[in-house]
């Protein structure tokens, strides 16, 4: 029911379970051979598998922004604010990581690996300054803070009562 809110995920979903089908493949042999019943077997693969539906949700529908509107409210404690900017900041270097290898020539030699990383790290190091002002213009630029009775809040609540009722079956 979810899902067909949301068709996007659908790309992403069938990719995150493409990765998994040798983890349920090995998991069946081995559940198997140890003689696991086999409703548990598929209990615990049906719950991987929503575990695998939430990751996909939120990781493809986060936005640095929706992140910051969120935590408006907790930004005032200066602790929040620190762990806020630590995780912006970490976010931006990934990002930059990611450009960096998306940048570099496609037939990568493994003997080439650890160059690589350490050419990485180190483009990354000279590039601090400009994530730091780009992290400080995030954590400083006036959001307006989202009503709690939203669409989206109360379509997950409504959500997660639904695995919770039918998981307690």
């Amino acid at each position: 029911m979810y899902l067909l809110l949301s068709p996007v995920l659908y790309k992403y979903i069938a990719k995150g379970v493409r990765i998994l089908l040798p983890f349920f493949a090995g998991y069946s042999l081995l559940a198997t051979i140890f003689a696991v019943p086999f409703p548990t077997m598929l209990v615990f693969m049906v719950r991987v598998l929503i575990l695998l539906f939430f990751m996909v949700y939120f990781s493809v529908s986060l936005h640095l922004h929706r992140m910051m509107e969120d935590n408006l409210r907790l930004m005032k404690i200066p602790m929040v604010r620190a762990i806020m900017f630590f995780v912006v900041a970490t976010l931006l270097f990934i990002k930059s990581l990611i450009e960096y290898y998306k940048n570099l020539e496609k037939p990568v030699n493994i003997s080439h690996l650890i160059p690589n990383l350490i050419n990485a790290i180190v483009v990354n190091w000279e590039l601090r300054d400009n994530i730091e002002a780009e992290t400080s213009g995030i954590i400083l630029k006036p959001y307006c803070t989202p009503p709690f009775l939203n669409r989206s809040n109360l379509l997950g609540c409504v959500f997660i009562t639904y695995l919770i009722l039918v998981l307690s079956i």
